[in-house]
């Protein structure tokens, strides 16, 4: 059983974490959204997965580099989502662990994430 986030509409998730989803790489800088079953629903997962993103080889595996491009994918494809169905995604929750590197704390990769995202800085357009 998956414990539940109330409100979570889409879980990220690395390719491997996702591959029961059926995850495979996408083109850099790009976030596929998989529909969740019935069955993982009733077991508490939200009705999509977020996966997929992948840097090119040639880039910096950095949170600097990489956590603004996600944000972009990730706001991409919750907006393809959205398109086809009113509000399906308006929450996204991460497990912690897709999101550390080595010398990088939780708090600087949420700064990260908040100048990414323009949180506190008006919505993003």
């Amino acid at each position: 059983m998956f414990w539940t986030i109330g409100g979570v509409d889409a879980l990220y998730l690395s390719l491997p974490r996702a591959e029961r989803w059926g995850s495979r790489p996408q083109p850099p800088h790009v976030v596929e959204a998989i529909p969740t079953s019935k069955h993982d629903r009733e077991s508490g997962f939200p009705p999509y997965i977020l996966t997929g993103f992948v840097l090119a080889d040639d880039e910096p595996n950095t949170p600097a580099f990489g956590f603004p491009l996600l944000a972009d994918a990730l706001t991409r494809a919750v907006a393809d989502v959205n398109k086809r169905q009113s509000d399906a995604i308006r929450c996204v929750g991460f497990f912690e662990f897709e999101l550390t590197f080595p010398g990088v704390s939780l708090i600087d990769l949420g700064r990260l994430f908040a100048d990414a995202f323009g949180v506190g800085r008006g919505a993003r357009g």
